[in-house]
């Protein structure tokens, strides 16, 4: 962001991307290679830095029927420039989960030393992606037409000092819809067509591609539930099996010994 300088084009139309990275409690377990001295292996690592968005604006038919959406290295998005703005309005679009935190520059994106360090994970619904809606007025109204490096104007077409009724939708990550960061059965892709379909007012697609959205993810729960559920997971089904085999041992137990009265009771009539 800062090497194309585009800071003061943000701000001018309501919005800035930060500077510090969204770090996430719900995000994936990836498998990265360690090197050892003899060998290398794969590790799982939960690598906070791609988090998994569950948290939308469900008033958005861009949104509503959507599960989860992965974005790689994203920023918390700034709108208070918006305020500034008296024809734009401001809508969060999605949020981090409730147990987010902030990297500041500079950064370790190294999921192995990252793994090591402590944070607070104190931050909660962190926007992610915004909607700007009004009439804007021209960043470059009033400016001179910018030049190429040999001086040439970039464009020779008129400047337009003010939109119509516009929308702007801003996706803090730029990677979360190319072709080698889609994941299948996550919802980047139809997340990015239904933004598409809904810029251009023509909505009618949505709720047929929807209906493609394989994503389910689990409902997020505390770290204590998360305990409970665990040892419940480590003690129940052994406990079941045992009762199962207990049960069965007492009914072969009560058949034999049926057996046994009966082989008993034919020799005594015999006699």
């Amino acid at each position: 962001r800062s090497a194309l300088r585009i800071d003061p084009w943000t701000e001018h139309y309501g919005f800035k991307l930060g500077d510090d990275l969204v770090m996430d409690r719900r995000a994936p377990t990836l498998p990265f290679q360690t090197v050892g001295r003899y060998t290398r292996q794969i590790t799982m690592v939960f690598y906070p830095l791609f988090p998994e968005v569950i948290n939308f604006n469900r008033a958005n038919p861009v949104f509503k029927t959507l599960r989860q959406v992965r974005l790689y290295f994203p920023t918390a998005i700034d709108t208070g420039y918006a305020a500034e703005l008296d024809s734009v309005t401001v809508t969060p679009l999605l949020f981090s989960s409730e147990t987010a935190a902030l990297q500041s520059p500079p950064y370790d994106i190294n999921p192995l030393t990252l793994r090591a360090k402590s944070y607070e994970w104190d931050q909660s619904h962190l926007p992610l992606g915004v909607l700007l809606e009004g009439k804007f007025d021209s960043y470059w109204a009033g400016k001179d037409v910018p030049t190429d490096e040999d001086g040439n104007p970039v464009s020779d077409e008129e400047v337009i000092p003010h939109s119509p009724l516009t929308r702007i939708v801003v996706i803090s990550d730029a990677n979360f819809i190319r072709d080698n960061y889609i994941v299948p059965g996550l919802d980047n892709l139809t997340m990015m067509q239904n933004l598409a379909d809904w810029l251009v007012q023509d909505p009618r697609l949505i709720s047929i591609r929807s209906r493609e959205v394989t994503s389910r993810p689990i409902a997020e729960i505390s770290d204590a539930m998360r305990r409970v559920l665990k040892y419940i997971n480590l003690i129940v089904p052994p406990l079941l099996v045992i009762i199962f085999g207990l049960v069965r041992w007492q009914m072969r137990a009560v058949r034999r010994q049926r057996t046994l009265d009966v082989t008993l009771g034919s020799r005594s009539g015999g006699k």
